[in-house]
């Protein structure tokens, strides 16, 4: 009896898990998947714009926690039960290879510019709902009253943190690393920007030591050391989160905060217009002179794609179809790259762009995600870039933290191959 009820118990929960039984099978409704800030809000204007054109269209949007989301989709994947159109992020779409259909034919793909950039063993699975690069946010007040330049190489950067710090009036930079998430723009994507760095997850997979001297990810930690060796966020960079350190920047109390364009839409209207008029923006430098390229990432974010399973194919490409033609009609994707692959023309973005344009030529780097290979070594060591940073943060001896790395890498991939 016992065994009945726990059998009992466990079917219940891997129900309410997949939504078995939620999922209509006509051919005129879909069900859309996303995790919470996965362009949700995006996907419901989309919705109703294409509802306009096909009444006798159903459409579901489901949001789903987005601390779960990918354990959710893992389990859905395994019993079946994928929605029509679900979402996946760079760092997953890999899994997925051998569940999901090929894009390569539909419309959509010819005209997103990132489709055809993330394909996974030849094939276009994942249509990016938007695209946006990362950005340092400065305050324009604090730069005038210091006489501070926009930087374009590392040094600059640098020489900016330690004017601010000098006058002892504000903080340079908002990072509440109490959330580790917060340190992406450094830790995580810095790798990239370094000469060599492109792709640069799948290329540590075939290196036994990727955290050593003259290697992109060495070099990038390197400068992000002496960042944080200035403790540029104040005293207790660990001490205070996300919020908090957003309030401090549009506070007047720090100098600069670094994140995507997203975080322009996140202001919303709650913020007084004359404080986002005190707003600037600048690519994050981390070139060595301004003879380099100026490398800069682009993210491309929220991957719509279709499975295998789903009895709504053609209705979930036309979907696919009509979001790409008409992606520049959604006011939540305005502050995004429009599908030409450029801002809104007139924004603080493109101004931004124009201006690094004219110090050197721009190089766009794509965050690839990585392979298999990738992902069993590094979750083998728990490798995690934002863990990293928050330990950083605690000032590691950096020498010491690189071989640890190392050995820990060279042992994992040993074992795996």
């Amino acid at each position: 009896m016992k065994n009945r009820v726990k059998i009992l118990i466990l079917l219940l929960t891997l129900l309410s898990i997949i939504g078995c039984g939620g999922k209509e099978s006509n051919e005129n409704y879909l069900k859309i998947s996303t995790w919470k800030g996965g362009g949700e809000d995006f996907l419901s204007e989309m919705t109703d714009l294409y509802q306009k054109e096909n009444p006798d269209v159903k459409i579901e949007i489901e949001v789903v926690d987005a601390t779960q989301y990918d354990n959710n989709m893992k389990i859905r994947n395994t019993a079946n039960q994928l929605s029509d159109i679900f979402t996946t992020r760079v760092t997953t779409m890999e899994m997925y290879k051998d569940s999901v259909i090929s894009l390569d034919d539909i419309e959509a793909s010819s005209i997103n510019p990132y489709a055809a950039k993330f394909k996974v063993n030849g094939k276009i699975q994942g249509i990016p709902i938007y695209a946006f690069r990362e950005y340092v946010y400065y305050n324009k007040n604090i730069f005038n009253e210091l006489g501070l330049q926009i930087p374009t190489t590392w040094n600059e950067f640098i020489s900016i943190v330690k004017k601010i710090n000098v006058n002892n009036k504000y903080i340079p930079l908002s990072l509440g690393a109490k959330d580790s998430w917060v340190v992406y723009p450094f830790n995580e994507f810095m790798p990239f920007l370094e000469p060599k760095g492109n792709d640069i997850w799948s290329g540590m997979a075939e290196d036994n030591t990727p955290f050593s001297k003259g290697k992109p990810f060495y070099e990038a930690y390197k400068k992000i050391n002496q960042l944080y060796s200035l403790k540029p966020a104040g005293d207790d960079p660990l001490g205070y989160g996300w919020n908090q350190g957003k309030d401090m920047f549009l506070g007047n109390k720090t100098a600069m905060l670094a994140a995507g364009q997203w975080f322009w839409g996140e202001l919303g209207e709650e913020v007084p217009q004359n404080t986002k008029d005190n707003i600037g923006v600048f690519l994050l430098p981390v070139r060595d002179t301004k003879v380099d390229k100026f490398r800069t990432l682009t993210m491309a974010e929220t991957f719509l794609s279709i499975p295998k399973t789903t009895k709504n194919k053609e209705l979930a490409k036309d979907f696919i179809n009509f979001m790409a033609k008409n992606s520049d009609k959604v006011k939540s994707n305005k502050d995004t790259i429009q599908p030409n692959g450029e801002s809104k023309v007139g924004s603080l973005f493109a101004t931004a762009i124009k201006k690094t344009k004219e110090t050197g030529e721009l190089v766009d780097v794509l965050n690839h995600g990585g392979g298999d290979k990738f992902l069993k070594i590094s979750n083998s060591i728990q490798f995690n870039v934002k863990t990293m940073g928050q330990e950083m943060l605690m000032n590691k001896d950096f020498e010491k933290y690189m071989e640890k790395y190392n050995k820990k890498w060279s042992e994992s991939r040993k074992k795996i191959n």
